[in-house]
């Protein structure tokens, strides 16, 4: 789950209800920055996605369903990310049964009071669920099949005004007992009251935290990794046909799986509602993911539904990937994706997927 806007959360409920859930990732924010988020979107006090914003555990407890495993928690990420994992040499072959170990570094609790209403939530739902915080820059594996899965998430840049956060934590106990919506809502209108004269109405940070999420395998010496053809679940149909709700350019010829791309270009960048706006902020992801992943991504979620104000021009070409998914409904009000994003990744594989169509892409692992 990317970060806390009403329109990623509403839907977990639903998945919650149909699946059950191995390790769920969540960016790790303060009780402080939460409220911020609370009051920046114009929350209601009567919303239930609220309890979310004052305790995502709470929160994710209530849900109907066969339950989470593991709530992982994704701190700032720090300037440098992990070193590549040494050859496996005989990874296994996946089967669809199989129930493989996620291995990760845990973060050494900072013992603060919010981490702990959190942690005793989970203990008081009684489904099991851990809950867990991830060591700062490092990565979860899946060595059983030579996989690792890697979070980045950017540094909050803005301060807090310390008047602020003297005042949530006077409140986090009412906030986090609250018998009834009364005292909860009272709270939460002082804090309000408090939020609107320090911050007034220019705090935009709501996006920036934002998870990106790097999957991949490691890249053995042994073997050779290869996306051979993106298919729509729905027709079958080749990828290519699937870009019909674009216009046609010359270039684009249909051609069958993709056999002349790139060897080892076979991990995945989800972005989330991420910022890429400024080419600081690309060079910082891709110093923290490292070149050697980078320059293997083969498909790539562009950022807020290819919204302008997430991307600069040239990221396409820097990240370059064989696909660029556009998450996005052209029919809406905001019009995503934005002529000039989608401009950029034209020539990159650019598909959109939307309540109607989707996307399907296959890859393969040959020995060297």
């Amino acid at each position: 789950l990317s970060h806390f806007d009403n329109d990623h959360i509403s839907g977990v409920s639903l998945l919650l209800k149909k699946f059950e859930i191995g390790t769920l990732l969540l960016p790790y924010l303060t009780l402080e920055q939460r409220l911020v988020l609370v009051f920046e979107q114009g929350i209601e006090t009567n919303d239930p996605l609220i309890t979310f914003y004052i305790n995502p555990v709470e929160y994710l407890m209530q849900q109907e369903g066969p339950g989470i495993n593991r709530i992982l928690f994704v701190p700032s990420s720090g300037e440098q990310g992990p070193r590549p994992s040494d050859d496996i040499p005989n990874p296994q072959e996946p089967t669809l049964d199989a129930r493989p170990d996620i291995e990760f570094e845990r973060e050494v609790s900072s013992g603060s009071e919010d981490q702990k209403w959190m942690e005793r939530a989970a203990e008081q739902g009684n489904n099991g669920t851990s809950v867990d915080f991830l060591r700062s820059g490092s990565r979860l594996q899946v060595a059983a099949y030579d996989w690792e899965f890697i979070p980045y998430n950017e540094d909050l840049k803005e301060s807090i005004p310390p008047k602020f956060i003297r005042d949530v934590i006077a409140e986090r106990h009412s906030l986090l007992t609250a018998s009834t919506p009364g005292t909860r809502n009272s709270s939460l209108d002082k804090l309000k009251k408090i939020y609107d004269r320090q911050f007034g109405s220019t705090s935009k940070r709501r996006n920036v935290i934002s998870l990106f999420l790097y999957s991949g395998p490691n890249y053995s010496n042994k073997y050779a990794y290869q996306i051979e053809e993106g298919l729509s679940l729905e027709t079958r149909s080749t990828w290519h046909k699937y870009r019909s709700r674009y216009l046609n350019i010359d270039w684009w010829l249909p051609r069958g799986p993709l056999r002349n791309s790139p060897n080892n270009r076979c991990s995945i960048l989800y972005s989330g509602d991420g910022y890429l706006n400024t080419n600081a902020r690309l060079q910082k992801l891709i110093k923290f993911l490292g070149m050697h992943r980078v320059k293997r991504i083969g498909i790539f979620q562009v950022m807020h539904h290819g919204s302008k104000f997430n991307w600069h021009e040239g990221t396409a070409a820097t990240i370059a990937p064989l696909f660029s998914v556009f998450s996005s409904d052209p029919d809406r009000n905001r019009g995503h994706p934005h002529a000039p994003v989608l401009r950029d990744f034209w020539q990159f594989g650019a598909v959109q997927v939307d309540k109607t169509s989707d996307f399907t892409a296959y890859g393969a692992r040959e020995i060297k």
